[in-house]
């Protein structure tokens, strides 16, 4: 590419050495995004399983919940529990 700019020796170096740091700049901005936009799918994901995995905890709790009622109602699968008088 040096050879078909027409021009000084000087200007030449200054036009090429300015398109380096222009694309020096480009390239980090670009890197940057690419390293921003990987965080966020990564953040997504997590995001993702953190959920599935809450989903799956309310599923548990409902199941031991309704042993634990099951073994002071004797069976009958109560939602609430009544302390028995004495």
């Amino acid at each position: 590419m040096e050879d078909k700019i027409k021009g000084s020796q000087d200007t030449k170096k200054t036009l090429l050495d300015r398109a380096e740091g222009v694309l020096g700049n480009v390239k980090d901005k670009v890197e940057g995004k690419a390293e921003d936009l990987l965080k966020k799918a990564k953040e997504s994901e997590l995001a993702e399983k953190a959920k599935d995995k809450v989903e799956d905890l309310k599923e548990g709790t409902k199941k031991l919940w309704g042993k634990v009622t099951d073994k002071f109602t004797g069976g009958d699968n109560k939602k609430t529990v009544t302390p028995k008088k004495k």
